[in-house]
């Protein structure tokens, strides 16, 4: 992606009516530690390097994707209420995952960190996201749903010609 300078690598990027998935691929062969102040470390037997944290790198993906779409939201998205108003993407959803690969070993701090998991884990959260935006879609799934999948329930949504404009 490039956008006024701003130039973001997305190693995976899953597209779906209601937002956007961001997968950051780590290749890690032996142990990844994060401290409780998220502080992320490489550990290669007994020598521990720094790294920079993949998901703050996500985020800044997510940012300038959410900024290069909206951009160009003229082009991509249909006008909402009446033909009145624009549809952006500001309100999208972009969902961060840092995938670790099978041979990685994660250390956890005691603060839980959003998004970190082991990449055979990664299908199953998104294809989860998109079955709660399913499940809630329209009125009467709105209506049918419990509190907690409401709560989840996605408030932004691409029809059909928008995804393949997007695509």
């Amino acid at each position: 992606l490039l956008r006024r300078g701003e130039i973001a690598q997305i190693d995976h990027l899953v597209v779906h009516r209601w937002g956007f998935a961001i997968i950051e691929s780590k290749s890690v062969t032996g142990r990844i530690r994060v401290n409780d102040q998220l502080e992320f470390v490489r550990v290669f037997g007994r020598k521990q390097v720094g790294m920079p944290s993949p998901i703050e790198q996500a985020r800044r993906q997510a940012m300038l994707l959410r900024d290069l779409l909206h951009d160009h939201r003229e082009r991509l998205r249909d006008k909402k209420i009446l033909g009145l108003m624009q549809g952006g993407f500001r309100q999208a959803l972009y969902d961060l995952h840092v995938a670790i690969s099978d041979q990685g070993v994660i250390e956890r701090g005691r603060r839980q960190v959003a998004g970190l998991m082991k990449a055979d884990q990664v299908p199953g959260v998104i294809s989860e996201r998109i079955a709660t935006g399913v499940r809630t879609a329209g009125i009467a799934g709105f209506i049918l749903a419990n509190e907690q999948q409401r709560k989840e329930a996605p408030a932004w949504v691409m029809n059909r010609d928008e995804m393949i404009r997007v695509r």
